[in-house]
């Protein structure tokens, strides 16, 4: 199942509301379509995973370009490395980054170790 929403599809009252920007809904669309199992896809593949026209993906797509968040060998398109940054706002807040040992710390090296699940005990 796929784990993002076409902006098509959002039919509550939260897309009527004025401040709603229907442009940033579609352009987080084509950056969650984007994924494991589809790393590289070109403007018609991004346009149909996500239902949105051609037109709109392409401006999407060449605006992440444009920005660095996106490349383009002429065909294909990816997600850069830079895309992670877009994530880094939210980690310091995260209750999950605060509640998580240091690794650094004393019992952090073996925290991290239970929760990727490595641990040989």
């Amino acid at each position: 199942m796929d784990d993002f929403t076409s902006p098509r599809s959002l039919t509550d009252d939260r897309t009527d509301q004025p401040d709603f920007v229907t442009a940033l809904a579609r352009g987080l669309s084509v950056i969650r379509a984007f994924g494991p199992d589809t790393p590289k896809m070109t403007l018609a593949e991004v346009a149909r995973r996500v239902d949105l026209p051609r037109a709109t993906v392409r401006r999407s797509l060449i605006t992440l370009e444009t920005l660095g968040y996106a490349e383009s060998d002429g065909r294909s398109f990816t997600l850069t490395p830079k895309i992670l940054s877009l994530g880094q706002a939210f980690l310091p807040s995260s209750p999950l980054t605060t509640a998580a040992p240091s690794p650094d710390g004393p019992a952090g090296g073996e925290a991290a170790r239970n929760l990727l699940g490595r641990n040989p005990r």
